[in-house]
């Protein structure tokens, strides 16, 4: 399913166990000194395609990963792209200054 510009390169994701789905952008580079380099241009491509997009409704947190490779090196670096807030309670009252004074 597309969503965004393009896809992702792997997803992790479990929808009952409620944790956050893993999402990585793999990147490979022929410089051993442009690792870093390369996990940050991950990192961006998943902002700028927007491939978290498509889990809005499904999780409450995606955490997305870029890895670079040189040879038999890599770095991988972690950026949290969506949290969605949970419902903690639902308050109901008529009188909200009394209620905010009651801490």
């Amino acid at each position: 399913r597309e969503h965004g510009e393009g896809r992702h390169d792997i997803l992790l994701s479990n929808k009952t166990s409620g944790e956050p789905s893993l999402l990585f952008e793999l990147k490979y580079t022929k410089k051993f000194d442009k690792l870093s380099e390369e996990c940050d241009t991950a990192l961006q491509q998943i902002d700028d395609r927007m491939y978290s997009k498509e889990f809005e409704d499904s999780f409450d947190e995606v955490l997305c990963f870029g890895i670079a490779f040189y040879k038999k090196r890599c770095i991988v670096k972690k950026n949290r792209v969506l949290e969605v807030p949970r419902l903690l309670a639902v308050i109901e009252t008529d009188d909200w200054g009394t209620f905010l004074k009651s801490e």
